[in-house]
C-alpha cells in the first residue's frame, strides 16, 4: 500500500461525484484478521456499479486524520473489479479506474512539471506480461457521502 497526500494529488485535474458504499469499513475485527469473510471481503456501491475492498481500520482517531490517501491495485482471481483506486483514511473509495482491469505500479509521478497518476495495464503471468503504461493527468473522484 501506498500512502500519497493531497497535495500530491491536487496537481491532478479532478472532477467530483457522490459516491455512498452499502457498509462501513470494519473496526478492528478479529473476523476479518482471522479469514472468515473470506478472500477478499469487498463491498458494493449504491451510488456506482463498482466494488471496492471493504478494509478493516484497526484504529482510527482525528488527530491521525492527515489528508492522506491509500493507493491500491487489487488483482486475482477472488477480485470481482481489478483496477487501480484510491481510498481516503476511513477506506472509502475515492477513484477507481475498473475499465483497465489487472493493473500494478500505480503511483503519482511528474512529468513535465505536471503531476500524473500513472501506472501498468495488461496481463501477465507472474513473471513476463505485455501491456502498456498509462499517464492519467485528468479523473473523476468520488465523495464518499455521509448517510
Amino acid at each position: 500500500m501506498k500512502h500519497i497526500s493531497l497535495a500530491v494529488l491536487s496537481g491532478l485535474i479532478v472532477t467530483s461525484d457522490i459516491v455512498q458504499a452499502s457498509r462501513a469499513a470494519f473496526n478492528d475485527s478479529r473476523l476479518y484478521d482471522l479469514g472468515l469473510y473470506g478472500p477478499y471481503p469487498h463491498q458494493q456501491h449504491v451510488t456506482v456499479d463498482f466494488e471496492a475492498p471493504r478494509v478493516n481500520i484497526k484504529q482510527w482517531d482525528a488527530a491521525c486524520d492527515d489528508g492522506q490517501y491509500i493507493l491500491l491495485t487489487p488483482r486475482g482471481t477472488f477480485v470481482p473489479t481489478p483496477g487501480p483506486m484510491w481510498l481516503d483514511n476511513r477506506g472509502n473509495l475515492v477513484w477507481s479506474g475498473s475499465e483497465f482491469g489487472m493493473v500494478s505500479d500505480l503511483k503519482v509521478q511528474e512529468y513535465a512539471g505536471e503531476k500524473y497518476l500513472t501506472f501498468w495495464s495488461g496481463r501477465d503471468d507472474g513473471t513476463h506480461g505485455y501491456g502498456v503504461y498509462y499517464m492519467a493527468r485528468r479523473c473523476r473522484v468520488m465523495t464518499p457521502s455521509n448517510s
